[in-house]
């Protein structure tokens, strides 16, 4: 059996069809028209949470968390690993912490 016949015996049938195998028009057009609005809402997400770097709706969503986390930072993770890469700065107070320009620009690689 081919995967779409698959997938609409194991996902749609039950969905669309009535108990004697009737497809409810009505349902079959409320559904198609919520997987239009998907596949046109879709594409704004990943531009996105790429930064522009996917947009097809069909992408391997692995694909797309990979791209999402090379495009961002998580702050959270980016201040602790600032602040464990901090020295105490000679010129400044002793109350004071720098980090080197170039340690950040590794950081971000």
């Amino acid at each position: 059996m081919a995967d779409y016949k698959r997938t609409y015996e194991s996902f749609w049938k039950t969905i669309i069809e009535d108990e004697k195998g009737n497809i409810n028009k009505d349902q079959l057009m409320r559904e198609l028209s919520d997987f239009k609005q998907l596949l046109d809402s879709i594409p704004h997400v990943y531009e996105e949470v790429t930064c522009h770097g996917v947009s097809k709706p069909f992408t391997d969503p692995k694909y797309v968390i990979e791209t999402h986390r090379k495009a961002f930072i998580n702050k959270g993770y980016a201040l602790e690993d600032l602040k464990n890469m901090s020295v105490m700065a000679k010129h400044y107070s002793p109350f004071e912490k720098v980090v080197s320009l170039g340690a950040i620009e590794d950081l971000l690689k």
